[in-house]
């Protein structure tokens, strides 16, 4: 069994290891760039007027359920 340090040697391991930083790397910048068009994804998503009366609709629903359920459980 070899060692870290004859690993660390071997030029496979270096090669291997060295296209595996690239990988990361790629993957980093792919994440970095991600971020900004999900948060602006979100931001859109949530300034959307149909997204706000949907919501606003739902509030007045979950009003409604609860106080449905206020009154039929006699509170």
């Amino acid at each position: 069994m070899h060692t870290d340090t004859e690993n660390r040697r071997h030029p496979a391991r270096r090669g291997e290891r060295h296209h595996l930083d690239h990988i990361a790397e790629a993957n980093l910048d792919r994440g970095r760039s991600l971020v900004p068009r999900a948060e602006a994804a979100a931001d859109a998503h949530r300034d959307n007027p149909d997204r706000r009366d949907q919501r606003h609709n739902l509030e007045h629903l979950a009003e409604a359920n609860s106080s449905r359920r206020r009154r039929s459980s006699g509170s």
